[in-house]
């Protein structure tokens, strides 16, 4: 099973968290929502596997949010789950 649909899976199982408070602050920022998050995963046009992170491999996502935003989700697994860490504009 490749990664995307292994994060996927992890989504649809609730296998899935929000890192911590900074995440929120992005969403804030850019007026979304955790639901755009979850959508960029599903449209993803892209994703890059980095392994320069000493907390390990984590993986940079291109997708949409609902509105059709482009935005950047960078996530990793960690205990089991996704760890959705911080977000990007993509424009």
């Amino acid at each position: 099973m490749n990664v995307l649909n292994r994060i996927k899976l992890k989504i649809s199982r609730g296998e899935y968290n929000f890192s911590d408070h900074s995440i929120y602050d992005k969403l804030e920022i850019y007026g979304l929502t955790t639901e755009d998050i979850l959508n960029a995963v599903s449209t993803c046009e892209s994703i890059i596997k980095q392994t320069n992170d000493v907390r390990g491999t984590r993986y940079v996502i291109l997708g949409s949010t609902i509105n059709g935003m482009p935005i950047e989700v960078v996530c990793r697994f960690y205990n089991e789950k996704i760890y959705f860490i911080t977000i990007y504009d993509y424009e």
